[in-house]
């Protein structure tokens, strides 16, 4: 505190530069709410008086009493880049409110990764310790990165004084082929193969939003056959097809079921071979 900002516009009869002064006055938390007396003095040079101030110190940045609250701001923002069934990213802000001014950093972040970080199946970077939260808008820290299925992550943050904690995990789908055999003969009728999917932390049935069938021929990577909808069937002929290998890939994008399951979009595929001799005896029974 500062003689000026007691000072209530003291004056002198005489023409004289006043000199004003307190003793020296500092406040700390242990004096937020107190009321302090404050002796201002006025002096000419000559002449000198005194008047006492009652001052009551509030805790005006929130400093002494501040409340933080982290949270994750947009959990669980599926990348739909997933190459495997275990590597698919999400992204992920992690958000902290407090006093304006501090300066947020990492401790320790595993699981939580570089926002730069490269798409499946390259390694992501992590998140390295001292890495600064980005204040914006004043009192609100953010450090946006990625995690991978399943694994989850937890970070600490510290601005010198408190450290706070939080963590989160998520899923990707989990799709499965049925009813498709390894060998077809090319006299086989109408085959039918099923997707389904499992929630990613095995807890239940993923929700449909979208399946997309593509029938590949191998040959020259060709797509000759292909059905998009909520369907979780297709249906094929194996006697229209030449023979050669083909795969059937299946693009299986899930509906939000949670939180922690917001609908990303999983790929699998499984190969088969179509067989016009060689297929045993007829009719052919897939062995």
């Amino acid at each position: 505190m500062t003689a000026a900002e007691i000072d209530n516009n003291s004056t002198d009869n005489c023409p004289a530069t006043l000199d004003l002064s307190i003793p020296a006055t500092t406040f700390g938390c242990a004096d937020v709410g107190n009321t302090i007396p404050v002796t201002l003095t006025v002096s000419d040079g000559t002449n000198s008086t005194t008047c006492t101030a009652q001052v009551t110190v509030a805790d005006g940045n929130s400093y002494c009493n501040a409340s933080y609250d982290i949270t994750i701001s947009d959990p669980c923002t599926c990348l739909d880049n997933a190459t495997t069934l275990s590597d698919g990213q999400f992204s992920e802000t992690v958000q902290l409110a407090g006093p304006a001014g501090d300066t947020w950093t990492v401790v320790v972040a595993p699981g939580f990764y570089q926002t730069g970080s490269p798409a499946p199946p390259a390694a992501p970077l992590p998140a390295g310790v001292g890495t600064p939260l980005v204040e914006g808008p004043s009192g609100t820290y953010t450090l946006t990165g990625k995690h991978i299925d399943a694994q989850g992550y937890s970070i600490t943050i510290t601005n010198g004084s408190e450290t706070l904690s939080i963590s989160n995990t998520c899923y990707y789908p989990n799709p499965s082929l049925s009813g498709l055999n390894a060998v077809y003969c090319s006299q086989d009728v109408q085959q039918t193969a099923t997707v389904t999917a499992d929630l990613g932390d095995a807890s239940g049935t993923a929700t449909v939003e979208n399946v997309l069938f593509e029938l590949i021929r191998q040959s020259d990577n060709t797509v000759i056959g292909s059905q998009s909808g909520a369907s979780d069937t297709y249906n094929f002929d194996p006697s229209t097809l030449p023979g050669g290998h083909y795969t059937l890939r299946v693009t299986f994008d899930a509906a939000y079921d949670a939180i922690i399951h917001p609908g990303c979009v999983q790929e699998i595929e499984e190969d088969f071979e179509v067989r016009s001799v060689g297929c045993g005896t007829f009719p052919w029974s897939g062995n």
